[in-house]
Formats: structure tokens, sequence, C-alpha cells
């Protein structure tokens, strides 16, 4: 049964799960690295696909099953959030992400350049905020953060009946690969402070949200009189840049 603490819902539409291995095509080659694969809906396609393949499962009775049913999968029983950046390097990483964690496992994961790419089943509102832009409702902390580095593909809808047991909201399909040349960020520790400040009090004015940093407005070549959800990616990395000159 379903555990709701883990926050589990299992997808059993074979027509949608058939559409997400299109959608990830994995290949023998691939290293993937599965996150909450629970009963292993996507795992079967990930599997026959010759890919090699890592689990992260924080259910032990799941995780057990896992390991019976696929003896060439590498099963980690712990929770995603634990586990160590250089688990994820150098990998394609999947998953239908429990709700409650998808927000800070992506902050997370957005970081960890040497990704290959990432496919996600997700809320809907947070996909919405992937994908936001500047002067939206939704363009906020995870959205500045994640397009700095990442372009983010909204592949597909799916409704609650897609699931079992049926959540209270809509989920959608992501596909996030790196970009080309992300916008350079030379302390991350920074930028995070500028995005956690802006966002924090998204309201006021961009110079009185981040006052206790003392920026230098007119070095950045930014309207401090701005609110933090009309500023671009490319002011908000020039904003932290700006703090290590």
């Amino acid at each position: 049964m379903p555990r709701k603490r883990f926050g589990q819902h299992f997808l059993i539409d074979d027509e949608l799960i058939d559409c997400i291995h299109q959608l990830i095509s994995p290949k023998p080659a691939d290293q993937v690295l599965e996150i909450g694969p629970g009963r292993g809906a996507l795992t079967n396609g990930l599997v026959a696909s010759g890919a090699d393949v890592m689990a992260v499962e924080i259910d032990n009775d799941l995780a057990a099953d896992l390991r019976t049913r696929y003896s060439a999968v590498k099963v980690v029983a712990c929770d995603a959030l634990k586990v160590p950046d250089e688990i994820f390097r150098q990998k394609r990483v999947v998953g239908n992400l429990p709700y409650g964690i998808s927000t800070a496992l992506l902050l997370r994961l957005v970081t960890i350049s040497e990704i290959i790419d990432m496919h996600f089943m997700l809320q809907s509102e947070v996909v919405d905020r992937l994908v936001a832009t500047p002067g939206t409702k939704d363009w906020g902390r995870l959205s500045v953060k994640t397009q700095q580095s990442w372009k983010v593909h909204r592949c597909l809808d799916a409704e609650p009946n897609a699931f079992w047991p049926k959540p209270q909201v809509n989920s959608s399909f992501v596909r996030i690969e790196p970009i080309v040349e992300p916008k350079f960020v030379k302390n991350q520790i920074a930028f995070d402070e500028v995005l956690r400040r802006a966002f924090g009090q998204r309201r006021k004015k961009i110079s009185n949200s981040l006052e206790p940093l003392n920026i230098e407005w007119e070095q950045t070549g930014i309207d401090a009189s701005l609110r933090a959800d009309q500023l671009s990616v490319e002011q908000y990395v020039a904003i932290a840049n700006s703090l290590n000159e």
C-alpha cells in the first residue's frame, strides 16, 4: 500500500508510461539514476533498454521488492535528498518525484553541472515555476536558479487518474537539459543569498530587499526600483557577481 508520509502516487497509466519512456529514450550505454521508482513503472522500460540503472527508493519494503525483481539494478534505500552529489554526476536522472521533496531536490540538482539531463514527473504548479518568465506570478527563486544553467521543456500533462492513489492536483512531465553556455556565476553562495532575499520580499523594490548586501546599483546597470519578479536571470547573475568584485 502507498505510504502517505512518503507522498507516494504510483504511475498506473500504461499509455502514459510508454510516452514517458519515448521521451527519455534510454540507450544501452546510458548511466541512469531513477529517483523514487516505487513499484517499478518506469524501471521496467529503463532496464529493458539495456541502460545501466541505479534506483534510489526511500521505502525499504519497495527497495527490497525492486532488488528481487531487478537483479541488474543497484537499489539504494535512502532519502534522495541525502544522496551525495557525486552519485548524480555523469548520469541521466529520471523519476516520478514525490511532491513533498520536489522543490528542495530540484534546487539542489540544478547546481550539479555534470548531470547529463533530467526527466521528471512533477506537480504542475512546480513546472509552472520552472518554465516561468520574468514579470509573471510564477517567476521566483526556482525559476531563476534553474534557468541560469538549464533549459526546461514541458513535455506533457497528466491527470490524477494516471496515478494510484489519485493526487489532488495535476502533474506534468518535463525534460531539463543543460544550456551550452550557462550564465556564469562567480559564487553560488552569493547567488543563493541574493535570490533568497529578493524573493523573500518579492513585492518590495529590489534595492530594499537587498539593502543588507550593499549593492552598487550603478555598477550593475540595473534599475533598483524594479521588484524581484521583474528581474531576469542575467540581472540576478550580475547582482550576485558584483558582490565578488
